[in-house]
């Protein structure tokens, strides 16, 4: 017992620079009292923002970067269908940037919120005529900086289809 006790005292002595540091040090040294996630990620705000801000610029620079990318093809009148991926952007807080249309096809850019899992990234969400009425929508997901989204990408682009297939199905009951 008595050189864990060591441990952590020269463990103090090494982590007595940082507040952050000393919170967690006593934490684990009383077993009891235990920093929340806020009290912990106040502590380190100042520290944790400079790090990501610097590791992600790195990153990006280097070219790494996480995108996943997948297709739906939906029976709808094109009306119904841009304007149902626009209101699926718009509940998923994505913000888009640009739009490009022709006779054929819609392509629509924008940007994705931060969260915790990822950094910002960006949407490319196309909509192709494939046949009489029928429509290939296709998006692709990237964030710039980051290896891994943890699955947040791949939840993104489901729930845009989910909520796609959902306000077309609305739309197409609507008859207007």
């Amino acid at each position: 017992m008595s050189k864990e006790i060591e441990k952590l005292d020269s463990l103090r002595e090494v982590l007595h620079t940082s507040q952050a540091l000393r919170l967690l040090a006593a934490a684990y040294t009383s077993r009891t009292v235990k920093p929340t996630a806020e009290e912990y990620l106040a502590a380190f705000s100042g520290r944790i923002q400079n790090d990501a801000q610097r590791s992600y610029k790195l990153w990006s620079f280097l070219g790494v970067k996480s995108s996943d990318k997948d297709e739906l093809i939906i029976a709808a009148p094109y009306s119904y269908v841009s304007l149902a991926v626009l209101c699926s952007l718009a509940t998923t807080n994505c913000k888009v940037t640009g739009i490009h249309e022709d006779e054929v096809s819609c392509c629509i850019q924008g940007s994705i919120p931060s969260t915790q899992k990822h950094f910002e990234g960006k949407f490319e969400f196309s909509i192709r005529f494939k046949a009489k009425g029928t429509w290939k929508l296709e998006i692709v997901v990237s964030f710039a900086g980051q290896l891994y989204t943890w699955g947040a990408g791949k939840a993104l682009i489901d729930k845009l289809f989910q909520l796609t297939k959902t306000q077309v199905a609305m739309l197409t009951s609507l008859e207007l």
